[in-house]
Parts: structure tokens; C-alpha cells; sequence
């Protein structure tokens, strides 16, 4: 049952799903909040839903925009105009023309293509920043995630992107490169982790902080 939930005179509505899950999850589909939880948290929701409002409310702008036709990369909005066929795209201005199977999957393919694109210019420098640690590159991949902008897996030595980052300033991309490769150095969030950080991207706390408000539900 869908339920609303109201702050600062706006609203959203959302509905619980309990299941036997060890944490609680938060999604979006059909322009509403689903949340996920076991019994003992069902009294805690609305404390979540406080707590992520604004980027709740966020995420559903910006759904709002691409049902409206517009995509937005690198942190500009361009109008977005789509037809089903095989997928390649262009720019022109303000103005983005693409084809594909549908237009979130098109948009998903949009966002591969222009992390990779950027990952060409961003790379060099970062691997010459991360080399003061005898810290050698990995391999990359990239992937639509709904939780996490990056994660570095130590067995694989491999480093996975998330390509929404395709949509908001290329510091943000540069930044969780960093953050992953610190990993290679130090693998939980420790003092030590953060000092790494700090020598190769003085300031980058404003930025990680930046981040944690983004909604990527």
C-alpha cells in the first residue's frame, strides 16, 4: 500500500516491502520510493526516509527530466531526442540525437560511452599521481550501479565504475578513481586511507562530501 510521505511542503509517496534482508534497500520505480527492510527496522522507516529526503527528492527530479526528454552529462542538461534503431548518438549544441533499443537503455549506453571518453583523459594523470606510491593501474570496468559510485576488489585487483558519474562534473569520476586505487594501499576507510587521499587530492574531502548527497537510488 502506497503511503505518503511529506517535509518542507514536499512530498513523495512510498510503500514497504519486508523480507528477511540483513540491511534495508531504497529504491524507485513508478515515480515512488520502495523500501526494503525486515520487521525489526519497519519502525525505523520514516527515520530513513528523513534522512535520505533530499536525495530522494532529487532522484525523482531527475527522473522527471529524462521521462521529459532531456539526458544530462557531465553536469549539463541537454534535450534528448530518441528512435528505436541500432544505438549511436551525436551532439550538436544543446542538443543530443540517439538511437537505440529504448531510451533508458540508450541513455545507459551514452553514459559507457562518455566515461570511457573521459577515462582517456583522466587516466594519465591519475596513474601518474598514484605511481608516488608504487601503486601500478588496474583493470577497469564499468557498470549502471544503484548503491555505490565505485568499489576496488582485491582478489581480482580490478576496479569497477559506476557510469552514472557520466552525468555530474568529471572531478567526481577523477575523485572515486583516487578513492579505489587508495584502496590497492590501505583497504578499509582508516586514517591511513584518508592520507593517502589527502597528498594525492588535496581537497578532495569537499568533493567525497558532495558526492554522499548525490542520489543514485
Amino acid at each position: 500500500m502506497l503511503k505518503k510521505f511529506m517535509k518542507d511542503n514536499q512530498y513523495f509517496l512510498y510503500e514497504v516491502v519486508i523480507k528477511n534482508n540483513k540491511h534495508t534497500y531504497l529504491r524507485i520505480k513508478d515515480q515512488h520510493v520502495i523500501i526494503t527492510t525486515n520487521r525489526r527496522m519497519v519502525p525505523f522507516v520514516e527515520t530513513i526516509l528523513n534522512q535520505q529526503f533530499d536525495k530522494i527528492m532529487q532522484r525523482l527530479k531527475s527522473i522527471h527530466e529524462e521521462n521529459n526528454q532531456s539526458i544530462t552529462l557531465w553536469g549539463k542538461v541537454y534535450e534528448f531526442y530518441f528512435e528505436a534503431g541500432r544505438f549511436r548518438y551525436s551532439k550538436l549544441n544543446d542538443k543530443i540525437f540517439a538511437f537505440g533499443k529504448d531510451v533508458q537503455t540508450a541513455k545507459k549506453q551514452i553514459y559507457l560511452k562518455e566515461m570511457k571518453k573521459m577515462i582517456e583523459l583522466l587516466e594519465p594523470k591519475v596513474l601518474k599521481v598514484i605511481s608516488i606510491n608504487d601503486i601500478k593501474p588496474s583493470p577497469l570496468k564499468f557498470k549502471y550501479l544503484k548503491s555505490k559510485f565505485g568499489s576496488y576488489h582485491r582478489k581480482h585487483n580490478e576496479i569497477t565504475l559506476n557510469t552514472f558519474l557520466a552525468t555530474v562534473d568529471p572531478i567526481f569520476l577523477e575523485y572515486v578513481l583516487y578513492h579505489e586505487y587508495a584502496h590497492k594501499k590501505v583497504f578499509n576507510h582508516s586514517k591511513d586511507f584518508y592520507d593517502i587521499l589527502d597528498t594525492w587530492m588535496p581537497g578532495h574531502k569537499n568533493i567525497q562530501k558532495a558526492l554522499k548527497k548525490m542520489a543514485i537510488l
